[in-house]
């Protein structure tokens, strides 16, 4: 890693972690007055690309063409998401609830220009950055493939839940019926074609991780070790979110389950990067992921569902268990020793150049 990398990971760790610990305070705040803290969880989404972001601008060649008028936007709408999910907790009962909803809106038109910036600042530019639209029908296999592990790891939950929780053997009726009915089939679609004005958040999760810090990790620990590191890192990421957002009363069993997840989910996430090299379509799969979840019963859309929960270590078990469908990758002929070579000249992150 020469002097330029360094200083580049060093910006990143900064501001995907050091300033995600910083945003804990606020956090803590908001959380002791009661408030909604949804809104640091999309702040914090945006950190680990920002991080990666700000090492192209500060230690970049200033000759070499990157889209830094889509960069700077990113940027501002990340900084702007942060100002808006600290003004409640700065001024509690002195802002009207129009006032923050106008501001929400400012957010969603910044979403859809920066989109829109990114793939209008030309191929050439996009390339430079890793973010060029790879191997598109091989992506779209993986968004669909996804979608079945998705929801294949719900179904070994419901069989688990029959077998050994004494669950009623028509929750598997009951889910298959609620999956493919009108509303629900309506809600998912609904969620699909608003990606362009909710996508940065994910995009910013899925550049740091994957397209920036999953190459670095396997470049010295190995493809399958770089991988599940990674996993462990971003399950830990979530620290904050899972101690005050996600459940407030099982906070150890989250970030367990956290970590658990997330390096299931990094598994697969990392296999499908490996073969894309295309990070839109993994920005796509973990928006997927995070929205698919919040649909109800009869389609209804409800963010609060992953709010405020209580599991037990029995939970985490499961999650364990119905993870299987993540876990295979890590079998893929692709984490092999023999391919490390081939995967990272391969890589946008070191092809950059």
């Amino acid at each position: 890693m020469n002097t330029v990398e360094k200083k580049r990971l060093i910006i990143f760790i900064a501001i995907a972690f050091g300033f995600d610990l910083l945003m804990c305070i606020p956090m803590w705040i908001g959380y002791k007055l009661g408030q909604d803290l949804s809104g640091f969880a999309t702040a914090q989404m945006t950190y680990p690309a920002c991080g990666v972001f700000l090492g192209y601008l500060l230690f970049g060649k200033k000759e070499k063409k990157i889209p830094r008028i889509s960069i700077i936007l990113f940027l501002i709408v990340s900084a702007a998401t942060v100002l808006v999910t600290l003004l409640p907790v700065a001024f509690t009962g002195k802002i009207s609830y129009s006032v923050y909803l106008i501001l929400n809106y400012i957010l969603l038109a910044g979403n859809l220009i920066a989109y829109i910036m990114f793939w209008a600042c030309g191929k050439e530019k996009r390339r430079r950055i890793g973010l060029s639209r790879n191997n598109v029908r091989l992506s779209a296999l993986f968004v669909a493939l996804y979608i079945v592990l998705f929801y294949g790891q719900m179904y070994i939950s419901l069989i688990l839940q029959i077998l050994f929780y004494g669950a009623d053997g028509d929750i598997i009726t009951n889910f298959t019926m609620s999956i493919f009915n009108v509303g629900y089939i309506r809600s998912a679609a609904f969620l699909l074609a608003i990606f362009p004005i909710s996508f940065i958040g994910y995009l910013g999760e899925e550049y740091g991780w994957r397209y920036y810090l999953q190459p670095i990790l396997q470049k010295k620990y190995g493809l399958r070790a770089g991988v599940v590191i990674l996993g462990i890192v971003w399950g830990l990421w979530h620290v904050g979110l899972d101690f005050m957002l996600y459940t407030r009363e099982s906070g150890p069993q989250m970030l367990v389950r956290q970590v658990v997840a997330c390096i299931a989910f990094g598994i697969f996430y990392g296999y499908a990067y490996m073969k894309t090299k295309n990070i839109w379509a993994l920005t796509l799969i973990h928006f997927i992921n995070n929205n698919f979840l919040t649909i109800g019963s009869g389609g209804v859309i409800n963010p609060e569902v992953i709010q405020n929960n209580t599991i037990a270590w029995s939970d985490v078990m499961l999650v364990f268990v119905c993870c299987v469908v993540f876990w295979i990758f890590i079998f893929a002929p692709s984490y092999n020793k023999k391919n490390k070579e081939v995967v990272l000249s391969e890589y946008p992150l070191f092809a950059e150049d």
